[in-house]
């Protein structure tokens, strides 16, 4: 008979393992399809995140002091039913914010960077091999059927949302590759399935945005190098790139137009003007969480004309209603206004500021892992919302990053760890040693 021998510590590391992989899933709506276990997931992870957040409330305490902007917009988001048009809808609303901040502060406070970089690439290799196993095997479900017939969807409803995690994917595991603890041959396969995935979903976004990051990657190990030439290389690119971003965007119209492709963003510059109209009548607090673009609101409806025209078309016969505004910058400012937005960019700030002291100092792979995310991040939101809205990974690691970027955030806290720190994980190789203290 096979027994299984595990000591305390043992168990209680696989659980955590286990229960981290769940909720990046989890957040990657890797369950949304699934009914009554997408619930059952939620609920579990919510009320496990808070579990083991108050057996460690001392290093909880310590981490929402590293960033002060960001635990404000949280508690701007949690009051906006004060001010919202639809209170009730706002109260079910701030739930899916809790829910993610909730998971994200467990897991700035449990794992290292590198821990939380390994944990997002396998939870992704997950979700492509369910995805790549439903257009393959389930072609009903997995494929479309529509205009887009043939592109992969995998698990998710649309491909663009598959397109979208699997271009995360490249970008957790483009810096494991050069990580010489990690098995740099799975790296660089879970890497070549993602860029796979996202070539079946027919994306040509995800491609371009994934040569960017390989570009974010390079640039910022060229500050590392400390060479002079590398270091004029940068400052010409950065340079460049200022006049060069005047003049795309002073001659935007005929630039797209010549590419073959729509000045409007396929109707998106259309919904930004309404919706900043919409902004100047509620700038500082906005709307409240999730009113805005609720079905029992207008504003979708009057959105849809900016973009179709002008009536008759019917506000009421669901010709068009956008479900966001396609910009995460928008929607930040629709909801909770001037002052949300003005917490956002403070935190942004902060993060951007302590990443580039990380960098200069350490010699570890993961620490290139936040450039190549913010790179991710910014790109995506400047044609999609993948800030506030909903539930989504996107938000969760990146309020887990900027509480995880405080330099010299390893002091010793006198608290009782689940887990004792170990020179060696058995899933996760060498645990790096602590970054110096910041002078």
């Amino acid at each position: 008979m096979l027994r299984i021998s595990l000591t305390r510590d043992q168990a209680l590391e696989i659980f955590e393992t286990t229960f981290a992989l769940a909720g990046i899933f989890f957040f990657a709506k890797g369950f949304a399809e699934m009914g009554a276990i997408n619930s059952l997931a939620r609920y579990g992870i919510f009320l496990m995140s808070c579990i083991l957040l108050a057996m460690r409330w001392q290093m909880v305490v310590y981490t929402l002091s590293g960033d002060i902007p960001l635990l404000f917009l949280h508690g701007v988001v949690f009051c906006s039913f004060a001010w919202s048009d639809l209170p009730d809808i706002t109260q079910l609303e701030v739930r899916e914010i809790l829910y993610m901040y909730s998971f994200a502060l467990y897991m700035a406070t449990r794992f290292s960077l590198r821990e939380q970089l390994i944990f997002l690439s396998w939870g992704l290799e997950i979700a492509a091999l369910m995805s790549a196993f439903y257009a393959i095997a389930l072609p009903a479900d997995g494929l479309h059927h529509d205009k887009f017939a043939g592109a992969w969807k995998g698990i998710y409803p649309q491909k663009n949302e598959l397109s979208t995690m699997m271009t995360m994917s490249c970008a957790a595991h483009l810096p494991l590759i050069f990580d010489s603890k990690y098995n740099r041959i799975w790296a660089a396969g879970g890497l070549a399935f993602s860029l796979f995935v996202i070539l079946m979903t027919t994306s040509k976004s995800g491609l371009i945005i994934f040569f960017v990051l390989v570009i974010a990657l390079f640039l910022a190990r060229t500050i590392r190098w400390r060479n002079l030439v590398m270091v004029m290389i940068f400052s010409t690119l950065i340079g460049l790139s200022i006049p060069g971003g005047i003049v795309f965007i002073t001659n935007w119209d005929p630039i797209m137009i010549g590419l073959g492709r729509d000045p409007t963003l396929t109707g998106r510059t259309d919904i930004w003007g309404y919706a900043l109209g919409r902004i100047a009548e509620r700038p500082w607090l906005g709307y409240g969480r999730g009113v805005f673009w609720s079905k029992r609101s207008k504003y979708p409806g009057e959105a849809g004309i900016a973009v179709m025209g002008a009536p008759p078309v019917n506000l009421l016969s669901g010709a068009y209603a956008p479900p966001h505004s396609h910009n995460g910058v928008v929607d930040i400012l629709l909801e909770v206004g001037y002052v949300g937005l003005g917490l956002f960019l403070l935190s942004f700030l902060i993060m951007l500021m302590r990443l580039g002291k990380r960098i200069y100092v350490t010699n570890t792979p993961e620490e290139f892992f936040p450039v190549v995310f913010l790179t991710f991040f910014l790109m995506y939101n400047f044609t999609e919302s993948l800030m506030m809205r909903g539930e989504n990974l996107f938000w969760v690691y990146y309020t887990v990053l900027a509480y995880s970027m405080r330099l010299g955030g390893q002091e010793p806290i006198n608290e009782p760890r689940l887990i004792p720190p170990k020179e060696r994980s058995p899933f996760l190789g060498e645990r790096p040693k602590a970054l110096p203290r910041g002078r």
